[in-house]
């Protein structure tokens, strides 16, 4: 090969290379300062902002509501008719814990002659060890309403035995008269349950759990041990919204819920200056059907909405007609 022709193959090299640094920084700078304007904000620390501004800076949230002013070197989308969801949670997927597989007694469970760790209170263990206060125990046990009962009773008695264990333990470690119950590891690690420190995650499926969220108790919507399952959150929180769930606290129950359960609530769950900047940005009700999600923000950067059905339609709607 001549030597000048290998001379220009070399700058033509370097060109892509350059190209290449380019295409890449560009890639890089996308989306990091953007803002969208004139949009529906769901916030959910207050009433919506009808026609607000949202400010993100290095995938942070940096500013949020009316008359916001949009920083120069922003790059804006246009938020008419469109509203503006904090990103949705699954609350407790169980894709990365491999529970352990041991066969229940059903009839020992029915008559309600059943150990703790037939009924998954290990309260000593830790969640690696075992984790199972839901699928392989209540999910089970609710389907029959007279041993869903039997096991509330049991949890109510077990949680009273605890706090008389560790009354006792605090009343002999200040008199020396009183004698000392017997060490009992699983009534100790309740300690930290008992004086409300470490929540308690219970799993529940059924209608009149809904009388949960109205005494007060936070829940979530979970994919549980059915990862797949996450894409039909939105549906089950509007099943929930049928039979009598408020639409605003299923909103919450894929939010900020899950994100207070999960210890994560100073970053996720909530549209608010400082938070990771986790958005889903729809045409409504995000619970509704016929809503159309036009695009998901993670860390501040929009992901790819692009899919296979869509691809296809674009790809075959230009063949020319017979």
């Amino acid at each position: 090969m001549p030597r000048q022709t290998r001379f220009r193959l070399f700058l033509f090299s370097l060109a892509l290379i350059f190209l290449a640094c380019i295409s890449l920084r560009s890639e890089q700078d996308l989306h990091r300062v953007w803002a969208i304007k004139d949009a529906r904000i769901v916030t959910l620390t207050g009433p919506p902002i009808e026609k607000g501004t949202l400010v993100i800076r290095d995938g942070l949230i940096e500013a949020v509501g009316a008359g916001i002013p949009i920083p120069k070197d922003a790059e804006v989308i246009d938020g008419a008719k469109l509203t503006v969801y904090p990103g949705l949670m699954d609350g407790l997927g169980q894709s990365l814990l491999k529970l352990p597989e041991e066969k229940m007694d059903m009839s020992r469970i029915s008559s309600g002659e059943f150990t703790d760790k037939d009924r998954g209170i290990t309260p000593g263990l830790t969640a690696f060890d075992y984790i199972n206060l839901s699928n392989a125990v209540f999910e089970k046990y609710h389907k029959k309403e007279d041993v869903t009962s039997k096991l509330v009773e049991k949890i109510r008695d077990y949680l009273k035995e605890a706090r008389r264990y560790l009354a006792l333990k605090k009343l002999a470690a200040a008199d020396p008269g009183v004698k000392a119950p017997e060490y009992n590891a699983k009534y100790e690690a309740l300690g930290p349950v008992l004086d409300g420190t470490l929540p308690v995650i219970v799993s529940v499926e059924k209608a009149k759990d809904i009388e949960l969220a109205k005494a007060g108790v936070l829940i979530s919507f979970s994919s549980g041990d059915s990862p797949a399952q996450g894409k039909d959150l939105p549906h089950h929180a509007a099943k929930a919204v049928a039979f009598g769930l408020p639409a605003e606290e299923a909103l919450r129950a894929l939010t900020i819920n899950p994100a207070k359960i999960l210890g994560v609530a100073d970053r996720l769950g909530s549209i608010e200056a400082g938070k990771d900047a986790d958005l889903l940005i729809a045409t409504g009700d995000p619970l509704d059907m016929k809503t159309e999600v036009k695009q998901l923000v993670i860390n501040g950067r929009a992901i790819d909405m692009s899919n296979w059905w869509e691809t296809l339609y674009d790809k075959f709607k230009k063949r020319p007609e017979k």
